[in-house]
């Protein structure tokens, strides 16, 4: 019985990390567009979309 309950809550507390990091990076990715430095946007720069690319390929791949 203990361990349904704890298996349940593991369940439910994996399906709350994956969207928070969904929320995160949709975020994230608001943030670089806002972002302006050298009269460019941030995600303009491959190294933040390098960086962007990363978060959504760990977020969607687990």
């Amino acid at each position: 019985m203990a361990l349904n309950i704890l298996n349940t809550g593991r369940i439910k507390l994996a399906a709350g990390s994956i969207g928070g990091s969904k929320f995160a990076l949709s975020e994230a990715m608001q943030y670089a567009q806002d972002r302006v430095q050298f009269k460019k946007s941030i995600i303009e720069f491959g190294a933040i979309q390098h960086k962007l690319g990363q978060m959504a390929a760990r977020i969607f791949c687990k």
